[in-house]
């Protein structure tokens, strides 16, 4: 019995060895598994919070910031409406040149049952006369350069008149001399005739007009039959002086004698000028010439 006891004792302690074997394997496997789980759960460092300078700047509550508006191109300011009562009227008028352009610096006169009124339009053209009482009045207006306007208004009581003052271009005067000694006697004509002295006068324009300049002059020449005949005079001639600053449409204004006449239109038909300039641009513009014959003993 006793070595029966002793072999079931072994027995059973083998037994028990090969439990302990097997659990301390399983514990093994499965610490196995779970270590590097723990590591990774307890080395992933949470996120930390670093605030930025901006934030830390930012202010706690902020408000809607409204888009930039856009700028816009300054101009000039209009002109303004001048208030009108019902028992009074106003004008309010714009200077333009012949191209449609504003007009700055003109002197604009109204005169009527107010007496004289004179301003001067402003850098856009415009003009004001205000708290003028009803009856009927003469607009003059005024620019070195640009010939006179005259217009004829009627104001009447709450209302406002808005002319438009056109100034076109004046009229170039040029004046020309062509003097010849007085024969003692009257003889045939020559067959040359002397040459003329010619002294044009110089030309003033102011605003923004260019005057004509002349280039190309032919020198008129005193006819030999006048000249024998003892015939002075002045022709007056009115042409036009293109764009291209040719001599076009003369007219004769005044007529003192035929060959007077044929000597002087032959000689300015044949001049050259530098055209006119309005604003840049070459325009058309009136000459009144002044061909001035004279004999000196």
């Amino acid at each position: 019995m006793i070595l029966n006891a002793q072999h079931s004792w072994i027995s059973n302690s083998s037994w028990h060895r090969r439990l302990v074997t097997i659990a301390l394997f399983a514990i093994t496997a499965v610490i196995g598994v779970l270590i590097p789980r723990v590591e990774v759960t307890a080395w992933t460092a949470p996120p930390r919070f670093e605030p930025t300078l901006q934030a830390i700047a930012a202010p706690i509550f902020t408000h809607p910031t409204q888009p930039p508006r856009p700028r816009q191109a300054q101009t000039a300011p209009p002109a303004q409406t001048p208030p009108v009562s019902t028992r009074l009227g106003a004008i309010l008028g714009t200077a333009l040149d012949v191209s449609g352009a504003v007009i700055p610096g003109v002197r604009a006169t109204l005169t009527g049952p107010q007496g004289v009124i004179s301003v001067v339009s402003n850098q856009i053209g415009a003009f004001t006369f205000g708290d003028l009482q009803p009856g009927r009045y003469r607009l003059d207006a005024f620019l070195p350069g640009f010939a006179p306007f005259t217009l004829t208004l009627d104001v009447t009581a709450g209302t406002i008149l808005r002319p438009n003052v056109m100034l076109s271009l004046a009229a170039v005067n040029t004046t020309v001399e062509v003097s010849a000694q007085r024969p003692t006697q009257v003889v045939t004509p020559p067959a040359t005739p002397n040459p003329s002295t010619v002294r044009p006068l110089p030309i003033r324009v102011g605003g923004d007009v260019a005057a004509p300049v002349l280039v190309t002059q032919t020198k008129p020449v005193y006819p030999a039959t006048s000249r024998a005949s003892g015939i002075e005079g002045n022709v007056l001639i009115s042409a036009t002086i293109d764009k291209t600053g040719s001599v076009v449409n003369p007219k004769v204004v005044s007529r003192v004698d035929a060959e007077l006449v044929a000597a002087a239109l032959d000689a300015v038909q044949q001049w050259r000028y530098k055209p006119a300039m309005l604003n840049g641009q070459p325009v058309e513009i009136v000459s009144v010439i002044t061909v001035s014959f004279s004999l000196s003993d």
